[in-house]
């Protein structure tokens, strides 16, 4: 591209274009300059001005990378719609004026704010920390409640008798709507840092969410420059922020507040704009009656937090590192009788975490072939390499352990508060599905069963019992549910053991009569085929067998339930048709970019995410009535959920009546239904000592 540049020159300058659609990131240094540092993922959809060549530059992807991964493809059509756009633009540099905004500093003014603000109806709301940690110094609380203007409420102003519960009056009140992006996230701090209780009335995150599943592509500023054609309002900060780890109140105020007048401006602009895109799409009933209400019961259940014991993660800490650092002089003293020397390593001594110096034990040494083309020491590599000496299966135990003692050990041990409890920060926009999940720490990798317990250190709160719920074949049930499957249908009205009945069905056999081997294979032709797997899929995995043996299991699975057959080639094919799949709850699983290359792939997904989304919603809707209940009745806490369960603390003295109450909700879905929902409730001191309870 360097050698080639005066040529690019001369050709854009003869052909004197309005604009210039820069196709990846090899091709931005060419064109907008040498010095631009961002990335293509940055840049892309956003409309810049180029003073060298006098038009508009539009980076996006390069088609081949849209290929590569489908999932870019809309984002690859918007910005090539947006040429037609500006191609009617005036060909000037664009000029954007930037939000006017006052810093309240007084009493008397701080109360006419109060007394503005509880006169207007929609107003957005932002607040701006030194990190994004909970708990972190709160700098500001913003508002805007009209285009180009916001209020900017500085932490000091708080210190002022009298300000802080003239606005809780005001946020408290029916009329005023208030509008967030990532809402929890700001609520959160304001609880924490200012005792100020807000609600999150709408979410442009969680409205995004519903628009474009995607992972990814919810931030504020993205979405600005996407929709709305927002100048790079972070420009101006980044210069104060050098180094990552230096905290925003490092940024001098009026700089600062012009960013946040920015950030309230632009969150309150595209809460209208996704009004009316919620109503085009037909995706306002999970944002209404799921994610607003589970951002509610989540911000409150991450405040409260879950309960660790500290001196059993402590003991858990203190026989780990010795049983590491043993692990590892095993490791070298193994690497040394297979003749590594020791000049090949630094210090002579062998580092278990060095992908380089494994490879020369494993490829070198013990003449592994390379693992899919490669000199990896990936853990597919590890464990299909383990039988050929006993240096791989100690290492696979190494990194067990130092995994366990990294993540979850002095991960949790750095987490805890004053008060022993971790607070997990729950994302509701983190699938396409919708299921769950859990960063800071991540909950939703706990180890259900490991060489030291982990489910152990999470304990029930003083006078408490912990419980653990879990739904039964949740989503085997949803697709009962959704084809109407009569095998299905009987085994769970009867209460019969769904696999070993379809292996009865498969093998045909009676059902006392089924192995546990038969009805293992039933097991994975069922999950099988509504993961949308194929008999090559499933003979080259878990099932280990040849291709027609797993298609034969496949193909007597669907001969006794042709409901279930049907459905799933209806719903795959609905797919490829509507370019999309909307679940029972309204979520949609969209599919743009329909290719010969991707058509298996959609098909796969189309058929999983109508039952998984579903089972995801039934759990979510439950623990928001459950934690709605036992807050309400001052009966105990949910602390988490965890794939089909969900976790809590209640009362020892009303023990029986919350565990009731506990079913009662999980196993009363939120729509009629002929299939029995069944929960299994244990209840114990802590997670790993728990025990079924009726």
């Amino acid at each position: 591209m360097d050698a080639c540049n005066d040529r690019l020159v001369a050709e854009i300058e003869h052909v004197n274009p309005r604009v210039i659609v820069i196709l990846g990131g090899t091709a931005i240094r060419a064109v907008i300059g040498p010095d631009e540092k961002r990335g293509i993922k940055e840049l892309r959809g956003q409309r810049l001005w180029s003073d060298r060549f006098h038009c508009f530059v539009l980076p996006t992807y390069h088609p081949v990378a849209v290929l590569r991964m489908p999932s870019l493809f809309s984002d690859f059509g918007r910005d090539m719609q947006k040429i037609e756009t500006l191609l009617k633009l005036p060909l000037e540099a664009p000029k954007t004026a930037p939000p006017r905004f006052e810093v309240v500093e007084t009493y008397e003014r701080a109360m006419q704010f109060c007394e503005f603000l509880s006169w207007q109806s929609y107003v957005s709301c932002d607040i701006e920390t030194d990190y994004v940690e909970r708990g972190c110094n709160l700098i500001s609380v913003g508002f805007s409640w009209a285009d180009g203007v916001a209020v900017i409420l500085p932490r000091r102003l708080f210190n002022i008798p009298g300000v802080l519960a003239a606005l809780q009056k005001v946020v408290d009140l029916p009329t005023l709507h208030l509008i967030f992006h990532n809402g929890k996230f700001d609520v959160e701090h304001m609880a924490i840092s200012l005792g100020l209780r807000v609600r999150v009335d709408e979410d442009t995150l969680l409205m995004h969410y519903c628009i474009d599943e995607r992972e990814g592509t919810h931030g504020l500023k993205a979405l600005a420059r996407e929709y709305l054609d927002a100048p790079d309002w972070e420009a101006d900060i980044r210069k104060y922020l050098p180094k990552r780890s230096l905290p925003f109140s490092t940024i001098p105020e009026t700089v600062l507040f012009q960013y946040q007048s920015y950030d309230c401006d632009y969150t309150r602009k595209l809460f209208h704009l996704f009004q009316k895109m919620l109503e085009e799409e037909g995706t306002e009933r999970p944002y209404r009656t799921i994610l607003i209400p589970a951002s509610e019961a989540f911000t409150h259940i991450e405040n409260h937090g879950i309960r660790i014991d500290r001196a059993y993660i402590t003991q858990l800490r203190d026989e780990m590192g010795p049983k590491i650092q043993a692990l590892g002089d095993e490791l070298h003293d193994m690497a040394m009788d297979l003749g590594l020397e020791p000049s090949r390593i630094p210090g002579g001594k062998l580092n278990p975490n060095s992908p380089m110096q494994l490879q020369i034990v494993i490829y070198d040494l013990l003449h592994c072939p390379p693992f899919a083309g490669s000199r990896t020491t990936s853990i597919d590599a590890l464990a299909a390499y383990r039988e050929r000496h006993p240096f791989i299966g100690k290492l696979l135990e190494y990194r067990q352990v130092q995994k366990l003692y990294s993540t979850y050990v002095t991960g949790f041990l750095d987490k805890l508060d004053v008060n022993d409890h971790v607070h997990p920060d729950y994302m509701l926009f983190g699938t396409v599905t919708g299921r769950l999940s859990a960063r800071n720490p991540p909950m939703q990798t706990i180890p259900r069963k490991s060489i030291f317990s982990i489910k152990r250190m999470f304990i029930a709160e003083p006078e408490h019992v912990f419980f653990e719920a879990d739904y039964s074949q949740l989503e085997l049930r949803v697709a009962a549910h959704i084809t109407q499957e009569p095998a299905l249908l009987d085994a769970f009205t009867n209460g019969l053991d769904i696999h070993r009945r379809t292996a009865a069905d498969v093998f045909h056999k009676a059902y006392a009569d089924v192995t546990d081997d038969e009805r293992y294979i039933a097991k994975l032709t069922v999950f099988g085929i509504l993961y949308g797997r194929g008999a090559y899929s499933l003979a080259t995995g878990e099932m280990n067998c040849g291709v027609e043996e797993a298609q034969a299991y496949i193909d007597a699975f669907f001969k006794r339930m042709p409901k279930l057959r049907a459905w799933t080639y209806e719903i795959a094919d609905r797919a490829i048709q509507d370019g999309y799949v909307q679940s029972l709850f309204g979520r949609k699983r969209r599919f743009p970019f329909v290719h010969p290359d991707t058509i298996a792939e959609i098909q796969r997904q189309a058929v999983n995410t109508p039952i998984q989304s579903p089972a995801s919603d039934i759990c979510l809707l439950a623990l928001i009535r459950l934690h709605n209940e036992l807050t309400a009745r001052k009966w105990g806490y949910v602390h988490f959920s965890v794939h089909d369960s969900i976790a809590g603390s209640v009362r020892a003295d009303v023990q029986t009546e919350a565990i009731a109450l506990v079913r009662s909700i999980m196993e009363t879905p939120p729509f009629e239904s002929n299939v029995p929902f069944k929960v299994d409730i244990k209840v114990g001191p802590n997670w790993e000592e728990t025990t079924s309870t009726k």
